[in-house]
């Protein structure tokens, strides 16, 4: 992606779950973008497919876009209950602001795993490259008309 490029996910579950869906910047920062205002309790159904954003929503909650040039990536973590309340402080946090603590996808998932225990915690994480703008063509100028007499 070049940077400030909207990008669109789509998450499904293949049973009824609560989801929790995180978003690493190049620069080490994470965010929750599930659960967030729109869906608070990030309650989903069994295939059902889950956008991230809702681009079929007038008001979709929030766009994505890819930050700065270097890798990032989003996880979204499926557990049969939720893990919501028993998190760290650090995750209680509102969606779209930086997680305390948490530079990658990995330390999320860590975090994740030790508060599911033995319950069934399934993840899926999606990366990718974000590159710079490029920088349109410059316009060859049109050659000067040639006087006839």
């Amino acid at each position: 992606f070049e940077v400030g490029e909207q990008i669109f996910l789509s998450a499904t579950v293949s049973r009824t779950s609560y989801m929790s869906c995180y978003m690493a910047s190049a620069q080490g920062s994470v965010i929750r973008l599930l659960p967030n205002a729109t869906n608070p309790s990030g309650w989903v159904s069994a295939n059902q497919a889950l956008r991230i954003p809702d681009w079929m929503s007038p008001l979709p909650g929030f766009v994505m876009d890819a930050g700065s040039p270097g890798n990032e990536g989003v996880a979204c973590f499926a557990a049969g209950t939720d893990l919501g309340p028993q998190l760290p402080a650090a995750f209680q946090g509102p969606a779209f602001v930086p997680v305390a603590g948490m530079r990658t996808l990995d330390d999320v998932a860590a975090v994740l795993q030790n508060v599911a225990g033995a319950a069934a915690l399934t993840s899926q994480r999606l990366m990718w490259q974000v590159v710079p703008r490029r920088t349109a063509a410059p316009v060859a100028a049109a050659p000067a008309p040639v006087a006839t007499r």
